[in-house]
């Protein structure tokens, strides 16, 4: 029986789904598919995937106490009566309405990794030459790289379940999880005075939000989580990219820091038209700790965090926003602080039981970060396509952690960039994201002309 440690991001992502308050921790990817897609097919590519990566056979277990809330340690375990037909369903949606409610249903259908496996799949037969592709992947389970992956690993065992081909025996090889710290290879005396520093840091960091707290944007000002999940999405054919990139070279920044400071714009300008106060703002920033080349494969989360902040009620130059948001990151990769963090927050967590996580992510008084943007658009994410069928479009919806409202995650597909904006809707209206996200729009229109 396959068992997996479930680590400190993993175990975070337990802490922000409570069905009851409204969390699922459940990203959507919704695949729009030109081409008619046989279920007997797609079923057989989705337990071909369950092969390759056994964690979607895998359901978490307390380890040390009966009552999940009480428990501190958890891993993931391989359930023996695992079945596709658990996590894979086909229906019609032939229609805009049908096809809206299901999306719907999707986005905020609750998935508990305690009782429920941590990735299903709908097919949606939308019409006689098109259909979508409903992935739903809990959080805990995998980031969005080593997701990416599973979906380029799902297209090639399509095409060969349409061809009648079986996989070889390498392609259907596990990937496992490999541990969260592995990627940095770490020393342990490095380690041990990697994690004090880390300690130290959080003092300042907690220190800083007590008496420098940010103010609250308008989506953080409720920790009202029952409302729906809901997505407005600007996309733009990635030939800007030329003329982004060309722009960020001249500000002397990266990609990353150009749309982070588009994105403090966008809020400062939508706040100021609300007339809604402003002030020190934060946001977070996702940053992987794999290697750059490559080579280290694992179907889990490595990542880190560091963030970066502006006083949005003192500066109003995109460029010096920008250039700010660098100067913070370069500071803080030098001294690599993001992973001293990651080695300090992850002892704390571990040492705490569920229901002691849950208290701080739900019952919070006020925020500690502002904004949250996941920019994916780095990473490779090839065309999904085989003979007779092609991906031409991929969709997320994230749910939202409480505090935040609303978070940005940008990717790059197919000749497009795909910046969904995902929200709460007891936490901010469609309308609101949608007039933050024109404001995104315009804020970089103007730092790259």
């Amino acid at each position: 029986m396959i068992t997996y440690p479930c680590d400190y991001i993993d175990k975070g992502g337990l802490a922000v789904s409570d069905n009851a308050r409204g969390c699922s921790g459940t990203p959507t990817w919704q695949l729009v598919v030109a081409g008619a897609l046989d279920p007997a097919h797609v079923r057989t590519a989705l337990a071909d995937v369950a092969t390759r990566f056994p964690s979607l056979r895998c359901k978490v277990r307390a380890l040390d106490a009966a009552d999940p809330l009480a428990a501190r340690r958890f891993a993931y375990v391989e359930d023996p009566a695992f079945s596709v037909d658990a996590i894979f369903r086909a229906v019609d949606a032939r229609d805009e309405a049908a096809l809206a409610a299901l999306v719907h249903e999707e986005q905020n259908r609750p998935l508990d990794l305690f009782t429920d496996f941590p990735v299903t799949l709908t097919l949606a037969r939308t019409g006689d030459d098109a259909c979508r592709l409903l992935f739903r992947q809990h959080h805990a389970i995998a980031d969005g790289r080593a997701f990416i992956g599973l979906l380029a690993e799902f297209a090639v065992f399509l095409d060969d379940a349409r061809a009648g081909r079986r996989p070889s025996p390498e392609a259907l090889a596990p990937i496992h999880r490999r541990a969260e710290l592995e990627p940095l290879g770490l020393p342990p005396v490095r380690r041990f005075g990697w994690r004090i520093a880390g300690y130290f840091n959080l003092a300042r960091m907690i220190a800083r939000a007590l008496f420098r707290p940010v103010v609250p944007l308008a989506q953080n000002r409720s920790n009202d989580y029952t409302g729906d999940n809901g997505t407005v999405h600007w996309i733009v054919g990635d030939d800007v990219l030329d003329r982004w990139n060309a722009a960020r070279k001249r500000l002397g920044v990266s990609l990353n820091s150009l749309l982070t400071a588009a994105m403090f714009a966008a809020n400062q300008r939508r706040h100021r038209a609300l007339g809604a106060p402003l002030g020190r703002t934060s946001s977070t920033l996702v940053m992987e700790t794999r290697p750059r080349d490559g080579g280290f494969i694992s179907f889990a989360n490595h990542l880190a965090t560091l963030d970066v902040e502006l006083r949005l009620d003192r500066v109003d130059d995109l460029a010096l926003m920008a250039r700010a948001i660098q100067a913070q990151v370069d500071a803080q990769r030098r001294q690599n602080r993001p992973f001293k963090r990651l080695l300090a927050e992850r002892a704390l967590v571990l040492g705490m039981t569920l229901a002691q996580l849950r208290r701080i992510v739900f019952e919070s008084k006020q925020p500690s970060y502002n904004l949250n943007f996941s920019n994916l658009i780095a990473l490779d994410f090839p065309t999904l396509a085989g003979d007779g069928w092609r991906v031409d479009e991929v969709l997320i919806t994230t749910p939202v952690t409480p505090r935040t409202g609303v978070a940005l995650t940008a990717i790059r597909y197919h000749g497009r960039l795909v910046f969904n904006f995902n929200y709460k809707s007891s936490a901010a209206s469609r309308a609101d994201t949608e007039a933050l996200a024109a404001e995104l729009e315009r804020a970089v229109a103007e730092l790259t002309a």
